[in-house]
């Protein structure tokens, strides 16, 4: 019923050149660049890929990421050419033509295989909503390659029926608007054919302003038919946090001096992930709480009350002096970044307790809006500006971004919940002195008459005996807080190390425990699980204690160690290197720092697409020399 195919082959060896396509280069007389163009690469085996629009470099866009907006010349045909770099140089997959609308933004999704590129075209609508608007709008996208139709169900926390029961889409289709009532929670589920659940968003919020498009795409984590998705607008591209993933942990020993190890962990989890996330401390005592959350605090929001004419309208420069709490951050405005999209980004890179978005009016003019991040220590701001143009107090240049100068749009609110039925009201949704060594995060109201059930919970042991080089078993946990310790085996009182972590949603990971005597120290890294079509995947792990910086040399056919520069170089111990390795046989060598004195290897290896070759430095049994370098398995 809702669906339109919006899908675009471009062949590896297809072009669509038309006199019409071709890039007029510079025009004085060519209209104001007002189209806004930005691109998803969910091509599930490609690497990062280059991008360029005519003669305008977008930039390099990793799998499963989004580009920035890029503002381009409206309603003129210019050839899209789609790349990836191989040895130093750019390597074309696809060309094709593309134009983009006069003050409208246009989303391509790029799906498929590297062989078999396609495209999503998904034209955006930025016309601000009605003021007296209950509705939103959601768009879907189906950039899977799973081979059949996925069936997708949206539904209102608050009613009992779906909203929307059977939306089908094929591999590379998007939907049609689906027009939805206003509502703070909605969830999505995707069935493929056989009536199995493929993909569960849990819910989320929605607003009348920001008509979200969801995007489901080729996942490679430990769960069985996996997809996953990304919530996109024109202002930001998330993740969703509350999807339904495991997260896959294995062990390895590397610690010379130690025969064996066992690994307990101790888990911290929600009854409700989705209204109360829980992160907890190896000091956190094992225990049961229950909470009820009252009313979420609410990030404020402050605006210009001006609209400026453009994004690339001048603003000012100087320095914002950003307050949150007792946090104070600056952030300095050059005088050749003071244009109103300029300062956003320098913002949003800042990565301070704030972000900041242009809002789009008609006619092309912006307004800027800042906002507090989520989980920050209140959900207030304070702005102050050292104007570069002497006057800090006025509503001209920068000063004009002082919080005194702006429109509070979204008032802030306190946050009020019960934990075991004593009330408290915090400024943020982030709780930290409430139970001793333990963060909540709280995500959404509690339903009616209900609680939510916290737990810590006792020690488990889940690696035993593992020797030195030895890799535990995978062991699956859902996304919770966990609290792993390594032990001398068969002693659970002796603490070697610990690490309090919240594990990254599907992923396969790999803790590496290393170090002589009471120095002991481990880091958590994920593992690469997804195959590329056009190189291997190298991970080489430093874990030799006995050498504190090492230089890493991968040397392919005819080259030589004399004359070559290291692929790595200061390299410490627990430091893991990932290379992407064009198809050849290639010769790893581990030197001294600053010197071409091998102390591991050469191995040679042979490296062609879609294989993974994992290699490990670890000392002598016992401790010291000689460095050995060993390959393990990636199951």
């Amino acid at each position: 019923m809702i669906r339109s195919s919006a899908l675009i082959v471009l062949g590896v060896f297809t072009l669509f050149l038309t006199a019409c396509g071709e890039d007029p280069g510079f025009d004085k007389f060519a209209a104001s660049p007002a189209g806004g163009l930005r691109f998803l690469n969910m091509v599930s085996d490609a690497p990062a890929l280059v991008l360029e629009f005519g003669n305008q470099s977008i930039g390099t866009v990793p799998f499963g990421d989004a580009s920035g907006i890029s503002n381009v010349i409206p309603d003129l045909e210019r050839t899209l050419t789609v790349s990836y770099v191989a040895n130093n140089q750019l390597q074309t997959i696809a060309t094709g033509t593309l134009s983009v609308p006069q003050d409208q933004l246009t989303t391509v999704i790029l799906t498929g295989t590297v062989s078999d590129l396609n495209l999503i075209i998904a034209p955006e609508d930025l016309t601000p909503p009605e003021e007296a608007s209950t509705e939103t709008t959601l768009t879907i996208a189906n950039a899977t390659n799973q081979p059949d139709a996925i069936t997708f169900e949206i539904s209102d926390a608050a009613l009992e029926a779906p909203l929307i029961n059977s939306l089908s889409l094929g591999p590379g289709e998007l939907s049609e608007s689906v027009t939805l009532e206003s509502t703070d929670q909605l969830s999505i589920t995707a069935t493929n054919t056989a009536g199995e659940v493929i993909w569960e968003s849990n819910d989320f919020s929605v607003s009348t302003s920001i008509r979200p498009m969801v995007i489901l795409f080729d996942a490679f984590g430990p769960k069985a038919n996996n997809v996953q998705a990304i919530y996109t607008s024109f202002s930001s591209t998330l993740t969703f946090p509350n999807e339904n993933f495991l997260s896959s942990t294995r062990v390895i020993n590397t610690i010379p001096d130690q025969t064996a190890i066992d690994l307990y962990q101790r888990i911290a989890t929600s009854s409700s992930p989705t209204v109360v996330g829980i992160e907890a401390q190896p000091e956190a005592e094992t225990n049961t709480y229950q909470v009820v959350v009252e009313q979420l605090a609410q990030p404020a929001a402050y605006r210009t009350p001006t609209a400026l004419a453009s994004a690339t309208t001048l603003v000012g420069s100087g320095t914002l002096t950003i307050t949150n709490g007792s946090t104070t951050i600056d952030i300095v405005i050059a005088s050749d970044g003071s244009t109103a999209e300029s300062i956003v980004s320098t913002i949003n890179a800042a990565e301070g307790p704030l972000f900041a978005s242009l809002i789009n009016l008609t006619d092309g003019e912006v307004l800027i809006e800042i906002a507090t991040r989520p989980f920050q220590e209140t959900s207030d701001l304070t702005i102050t500006v050292d104007d570069d143009d002497g006057d800090s107090t006025d509503a001209v240049g920068l000063s004009q971004l002082a919080t005194v100068q702006l429109d509070n749009v979204i008032p802030s609110q306190e946050s009020r919940f019960n934990v075991d039925t004593i009330s408290y009201v915090r400024a943020s949704n982030l709780i930290s002195d409430v139970i001793p060594n333990v963060n909540l995060y709280l995500l959404a109201v509690s339903a009616e008459n209900t609680s939510e059930t916290l737990t810590i919970s006792q020690q488990t042991l889940v690696a035993e005996d593992l020797l030195f080089g030895e890799l535990s078993p995978y062991i699956d946990n859902e996304t919770d807080s966990i609290i792993f310790t390594a032990t001398p085996a068969d002693d659970e009182t002796v603490a070697l190390y610990t690490l309090a972590t919240t594990l990254e949603n599907n992923r396969y990971q790999r803790l590496t425990i290393t170090g002589l005597a009471a120095d002991i120290s481990g880091i958590l890294a994920t593992e690469e699980r997804r195959p590329i079509a056009t190189e291997a995947r190298l991970s080489i792990l430093h874990a030799a204690p006995s050498a504190p910086l090492v230089d890493i040399y991968i040397l392919g056919s005819g080259q030589n160690l004399e004359d070559a520069n290291p692929s790595g170089n200061d390299i410490v111990p627990l430091s893991t290197g990932r290379f992407g390795l064009v198809p050849d046989t290639y010769a790893i060598s581990i030197t001294d720092s600053a010197s071409k004195t091998i102390i591991a290897g050469p191995v040679t290896i042979e490296a062609t697409p879609n294989t993974f070759i994992n290699l490990v430095a670890l000392d002598a049994d016992g401790g010291g020399t000689p460095i050995q370098m060993v390959e393990i398995a990636n199951d």
